[in-house]
């Protein structure tokens, strides 16, 4: 988990948690190459089991995304859903409002 400034806002519970990642449609995917960080927006699917989440990626088989992730498997990952500004009458009024997660894991290559 990562720390979050706004401990009211954080969901723990397991099953809000999926029940986020099933209304996400794209997810993020940093990760570093000697060329430094380097983010890619990415569908995925995922599955949740014996307490531990996988998500999983279609992807070509070359490119930079592969040979950092080669180099270096570690990543960081961040999705979002439910994203709605909310309006003010004033600049410093306006808001946005979303629902995301963010986490860090290992890339795993398959077939």
């Amino acid at each position: 988990m990562m720390n979050l400034r706004r401990k009211d806002r954080e969901i723990n519970e397991i099953n809000e948690l999926l029940q986020v990642i099933d209304q996400c449609k794209i997810c993020r995917i940093a990760m570093q190459d000697n060329e430094g960080l380097y983010i890619v927006p990415m569908n995925f699917g995922y599955i949740y089991e014996n307490k531990q989440l996988v998500l999983y990626f279609h992807s070509a088989k070359e490119g930079r995304k592969i040979s950092a992730l080669k180099e270096n498997s570690n990543v960081c990952f961040e999705m979002d859903c439910e994203n709605r500004l909310t309006a003010g009458d004033k600049a410093c009024k306006y808001s946005y409002s979303f629902k995301s997660i963010i986490g860090n894991g290992t890339a795993v290559f398959f077939r």
